[in-house]
Parts: structure tokens; C-alpha cells; sequence
């Protein structure tokens, strides 16, 4: 199963290489840019996206370094992009929020889950995914 995951922390990016069970092919990438440049050239079954990147917290969801760019670029795109699993793992409640509406009804399998309930109760059995 090929997964990409969009955070810029590097502790969560270590606990998501733990947990995650070692047959998936798990891409990571720190930017908005990068995610868009992998989802537009890959295919993945799961996207995994935090909203805040770059080391900054609350960051307004126009700014384009972050999970809703990435959203935003998806939204545009629906017709190339296959229909991923996304779960939307950002601790900033109110862009989570904005990013799940935003998603829902274009793909199918729309979860926000922040990170440390995502830890502590699903990257240990994945299964919750499609």
C-alpha cells in the first residue's frame, strides 16, 4: 500500500515510520509543493495530511505552504487524482475542520484525526483504512 504523508515534524515523522507497518511504502514530505508534485505524478491509497508546516502553528489555511493548499490543489484536480484515503491529522481543530468539509463528497474516505489520538488508537492496526 502506498501512502504519502504530509507533516514537517520530524518527531512525528519518526512515529509515523515506527507505527506503521514495515510492507507499506511510505513516502514524507515537508511541504505543501512537495505534496502536490508527488500526488500529481503518483498514485497513493493513502494521504495522510497535517495542516501547519513549516514549524509555525495556526497558519491561516490561505496560506499556501500548508495542508489546505494541499486540499485546495486536490479540490481542482479530483478528476486526476484516484481516490485516496485521506486523514487529516493537524492539531489546528478549526483548519482540520475546514479541510474534511472541503473533502467530503469529492473523495471518499474522509477522516480528521488528530495525531495523538491517531497514534494512540489506529497506527497500530491500520485497518480502519478502506
Amino acid at each position: 500500500m502506498k501512502i504519502l504523508i504530509l507533516e514537517d515534524d520530524e518527531n512525528r515523522i519518526a512515529t509515523f515510520m515506527e507505527k506503521l507497518p514495515t510492507w507499506q511504502d511510505v513516502t514524507c514530505v515537508t511541504t505543501a509543493e512537495a505534496a502536490i508534485e508527488k500526488l500529481s505524478t503518483e498514485e497513493f491509497a493513502v494521504v495522510f495530511l497535517d495542516h501547519d508546516l513549516g514549524g509555525e502553528v495556526y497558519v491561516d489555511p490561505s496560506n499556501p505552504n500548508t495542508g489546505s493548499g494541499v486540499v485546495r490543489w486536490m479540490l481542482q484536480n479530483v478528476e486526476t487524482v484516484q481516490d485516496p484515503d485521506i486523514v487529516i491529522h493537524s492539531m489546528n481543530t478549526p483548519a482540520a475542520l475546514a479541510m474534511e468539509q472541503d473533502l467530503k463528497g469529492k473523495y471518499g474516505f474522509v477522516w480528521r484525526i488528530p495525531f495523538p489520538t491517531l497514534v494512540t488508537n489506529y497506527l497500530n492496526d491500520p485497518s480502519f483504512l478502506r
